[in-house]
């Protein structure tokens, strides 16, 4: 399926130019994987639960120069 998919000659075979597109593509997910980690790090490392709370969302957005009631921030989870 996946040399169906890159194959950009149709001969049946991944060329090098193939092989190197589906590798980019991998390494962009993964950078987004990493960064979406790192994020949520950020967030749960405030209180070491495992978990973004409310309470931990408001004090790393307060530091970003957002505001609001923890209601609001219950809401957003």
């Amino acid at each position: 399926m996946i040399v169906r998919l890159l194959d950009s000659n149709e001969d049946g075979l991944l060329g090098m130019e193939d092989f190197a597109r589906m590798m980019e593509g991998i390494k962009d997910k993964r950078n987004k994987e990493s960064k979406i980690i790192e994020a949520f790090g950020m967030y749960e490392d405030m209180e070491g639960s495992g978990y973004i709370t409310p309470k931990s969302l408001k004090r790393i957005l307060s530091r970003l120069g957002e505001s609001t009631s923890i209601d609001n921030y219950k809401a957003l989870i």
